[in-house]
């Protein structure tokens, strides 16, 4: 199967631009691409995947199911939050866990990392030099097996989809 370069990113960038400044016409989308392939150009270095179109069009799926479950576990995250931080005694327990997680893609390790971190409530401070082991910050660490398990079957589930 042949590998792409992040050169086939220019045309979607420069449908970003055009959506971006409001107006989808020629003039904005040779601009797009002109500005597409200078941050193409620039940043090709940091591109460390070089996979198939056909590969990620199969991932389309997998990432609609982890988005439609990230933000379920964002909602869900905010009213617990909100009714810990009404609650009148403020029933929390902070503390850190360790997470150690299935991914063996640093991509996967990030997606993951940071979607704790985007859920109200848990902070990922850090991660192992290995990449496998992610250290959270959580309010309640009265019961962590419940909150490893939350993580998991919550966020690493649907993320393994994603980047593995």
């Amino acid at each position: 199967m042949e590998k792409h370069k992040p050169w086939f990113l220019i045309p979607v960038l420069a449908l970003i631009w055009c959506f971006l400044s409001g107006a989808l016409n020629l003039a904005n989308f040779v601009m797009g691409l002109l500005v597409g392939s200078l941050t193409v150009f620039w940043f090709r270095p940091f591109f460390p995947w070089h996979t198939s179109l056909l590969r990620l069009f199969r991932k389309v799926p997998a990432f609609l199911r982890y988005l439609r479950r990230f933000l379920y576990e964002l909602a869900k995250a905010n009213v617990q939050v909100a009714y810990l931080a009404l609650h009148p005694k403020m029933p929390i327990r902070p503390g850190i866990i360790s997470f150690h997680t299935r991914h063996r893609s640093a991509l996967g390790t990030t997606l993951l990392a940071n979607s704790i971190t985007l859920t109200p409530g848990t902070l990922t401070m850090d991660v192992s030099p290995d990449g496998r082991t992610l250290f959270i910050h959580t309010l309640d660490v009265s019961n962590p097996e419940e909150v490893r398990e939350g993580i998991r079957r919550g966020l690493e589930d649907y993320t393994l989809g994603v980047a593995e």
